[in-house]
């Protein structure tokens, strides 16, 4: 992985870490149509939406663990919010959708396949022409699975690609660079990408020695950006080459990680510009502004930005 910053990639922290924190941010992050943009709660509770252009963050309370998955769904009755909560680490998780308010407009039970284990960590909704469209819910954390849920037929369940079950299907993306779209299901454990038709079936998997631990996926221009957990935001062009686009190679192996441990207590690790940490949730904006949530004590939220 590379040690120096691109000179290419421009660097801003939009939301700093909260050193004194003995909490994680272990959130997703979604983008809206005016600019501001939502991160989960440090310590979970709330989602959060912030604006860079007032320096301004709105705390919205919810009963969540975390806003580990979160998607913006429209209507004609405007914006809208889709979390993936996977619960607490003995518990069960929550997908929900909510308005900006915090008002909970629709509640997904626990597909019958889960057989209780619930630990879901994304989810995106797929327009099909009914309200809410096809829902593809990620359980990264419980029985490692991908649900298909659709308004008519309940829910399909994924559990393998290529002949390999999946292993923490981490995060999920529509690709919308392809006609008709496809979903991508960032595999974490298994170290891959992998591409399905939107009737579940098998696209194609995309494997590199560059991706270590992918985590979440969003669609920049002809490319993917994939956050990759072990200090890097990694690129996928139509071609399916993977390039380190910003990284970072941090003490992965240190005692603690992602945090650090002084004097036998695991405390906030040291946060420097132009180095990713634990790069977890992404969302890219119409101006191809990269925005990548950390996962770690306090969290972080970074601003990027290259050329191409």
């Amino acid at each position: 992985m590379v040690t120096a910053w691109p000179s290419d990639v421009e660097w801003a922290v939009v939301q700093d870490n909260e050193s004194h924190s003995a909490e994680w941010l272990h959130s997703g992050i979604a983008l809206l149509d005016d600019g501001r943009f939502v991160t989960g709660a440090v310590g979970g509770g709330a989602i959060v939406i912030h604006d860079e252009r007032t320096h301004t963050a709105t705390v919205v309370p919810l009963r969540l663990s975390a806003a580990h998955g979160v998607t913006v769904a429209r209507s004609a009755q405007g914006e809208r919010l889709w979390i993936a909560d996977p619960g607490p680490e003995e518990g069960t998780g929550q997908v929900f959708e909510v308005s900006l308010s915090g008002r909970i407009l629709s509640r997904v039970p626990a597909p019958l396949a889960a057989e209780g284990e619930w630990r879901p960590t994304s989810v995106v909704a797929v327009a099909d022409g009914s309200e809410r469209g096809v829902l593809w819910i990620a359980d990264g954390y419980g029985r490692n699975r991908v649900y298909r849920l659709t308004p008519d037929s309940g829910a399909d369940v994924i559990d393998a690609a290529d002949g390999i079950p999946f292993d923490c299907p981490h995060g999920l993306a529509v690709d919308t660079r392809s006609d008709p779209p496809r979903l991508v299901v960032a595999d974490r454990g298994n170290r891959r990408i992998v591409f399905l038709h939107l009737d579940g079936s098998l696209d194609r998997v995309v494997a590199d020695q560059k991706l270590t631990s992918p985590s979440c996926i969003a669609v920049r221009g002809d490319h993917l950006v994939v956050t990759d957990l072990y200090g890097a935001v990694v690129t996928v062009d139509p071609n399916d080459r993977v390039e380190i686009r910003a990284g970072y190679t941090p003490e992965v192996g240190r005692a603690g990680w992602p945090n650090r441990v002084v004097d036998g207590e695991v405390v906030p690790p040291v946060l420097n510009d132009r180095e990713l940490n634990s790069p977890h949730g992404v969302a890219v904006a119409e101006s191809g502004a990269v925005y990548v949530t950390e996962w770690l004590l306090g969290g972080r939220v970074v601003r990027l930005d290259w050329r191409r």
